[in-house]
C-alpha cells in the first residue's frame, strides 16, 4: 500500500485492539523502593508497513519509530511518562479498545495514576505495580 495513513480514531482503535500492547517495565532504580517504573505504549508490524507506523507519530504527536538492526518488523513506541498519561491514555479512554486488551489498558491506566500520585516510589505502591505488571498481557479472557 503506498499510502498508508490513519483514517479516523475508531479505525486506530480497532486496529491498537489487534496489534498493541500496554505494558509496565520494571527495572532497579536508586529511589527510595528501589524500583524504577515506566509505562510504554507500543505497536509492532511488518516492515511493509512502515509507514502507517511513523504515521502514529504525527497523529499522536508524540513516541517514535524503531526498527530493529537485521530485522523485517519495526515498532511504534511511546515511553514518555507525560505523553503516554495525556496523549495515549486520553485517546483510549475516549476510542476505547475492545477485548481482552482493553483489561490490560485499564491494569495500565490504574499504574499511570499511581505514578501520577507518586506511589511508585514507596514499596508499598512499587509491591502493588509489581503484581498489576504480573497479570498482565496474559492471555487473560
Amino acid at each position: 500500500i503506498s499510502k498508508q495513513e490513519i483514517p479516523h480514531p475508531e479505525w486506530l482503535a480497532g486496529f491498537v485492539t489487534g496489534e498493541g500492547s500496554f505494558f509496565v517495565k520494571i527495572n532497579k532504580s536508586r529511589n527510595k523502593a528501589g524500583v524504577g517504573v515506566q509505562l510504554v505504549f507500543q505497536v509492532a508490524q511488518h516492515v511493509r508497513d512502515t509507514d502507517l507506523l511513523k504515521s502514529f507519530i504525527s497523529y499522536f504527536k508524540c513516541g517514535r519509530y524503531v526498527r530493529p538492526t537485521q530485522e523485517k518488523w519495526g515498532y511504534f513506541q511511546c515511553t514518555k511518562f507525560l505523553d503516554n498519561y495525556d496523549i495515549i491514555k486520553e485517546f483510549f479512554i475516549k476510542h476505547p479498545i475492545q477485548g481482552s486488551k482493553a483489561k490490560d489498558f485499564l491494569d495500565w491506566v490504574e499504574v499511570a495514576e499511581m505514578i501520577k500520585k507518586g506511589d511508585h516510589l514507596t514499596e508499598e505502591g512499587s509491591s502493588k505495580i509489581i503484581n498489576i505488571k504480573a497479570g498482565m498481557n496474559t492471555g487473560r479472557l
